[in-house]
């Protein structure tokens, strides 16, 4: 029970620690962020950039799914393609959102 208390304690307090992080660089460099959305148009975007850096994060999670069907294979477990992509972009969201170890 005191593990688990401490566990709960320790995630709250990692929260707090990103949080106020965060908000010291957006308050440190706010001058900075207005310029930039103000001086930012949706024609300063490369869209050749934008649809090659959206083609590699498809080609590297495909890729990742395939090392995971591989795994899976040597371990005898039979899982399918599309379960695999799904709990795979899960993760991704969740590791993205969530504050790690």
């Amino acid at each position: 029970m005191k593990k688990n208390l401490k566990n709960k304690l320790f995630d709250i307090l990692k929260i707090i620690i990103s949080a106020l992080l965060i908000a010291y660089l957006l308050y440190k460099y706010r001058g900075d962020l207005v310029e930039f959305f103000n001086t930012t148009s949706i024609g300063d975007i490369n869209f050749w950039f934008l649809a090659l850096s959206f083609f590699m994060h498809v080609t590297g999670i495909l890729i990742s799914v395939a090392r995971w069907k591989i795994l899976l294979k040597m371990q005898k477990v039979q899982v399918s393609t599309n379960y695999l992509n799904a709990s795979l972009l899960v993760g991704i969201f969740l590791n993205n959102f969530l504050p790690g170890s």
